[in-house]
């Protein structure tokens, strides 16, 4: 199969960067998302056909264009945007 999952990346800076490396290895990065513009833009170079969003909760807006969600927030809002991505 050399199908791509269409994922989106919430939190690209730091170890978000990292697995956010790792994926693109191998699938599309069609969505990214971090509140920090300088984590976000820095993703964004790499990966200029991706939408970029500041408010995970955006991300949910096109569940259809979605097939996975790496959600590589800190500890305090991990839980809400994983809970939002387990509902797609």
């Amino acid at each position: 199969l050399t199908e791509k999952l269409n994922v989106a990346v919430i939190g690209a800076g730091g170890r978000g960067g990292g697995n956010l490396g790792e994926v693109a290895k191998t699938e599309n990065i069609v969505t990214l998302c971090d509140v920090n513009e300088n984590n976000l833009n820095k993703a964004g170079a790499s990966h200029p056909k991706a939408r970029k969003l500041v408010d995970f909760r955006k991300v949910f807006d096109s569940p259809n264009e979605i097939d996975a969600v790496i959600v590589s927030t800190c500890e305090h809002t991990h839980a809400f945007a994983t809970l939002a991505a387990l509902q797609l």
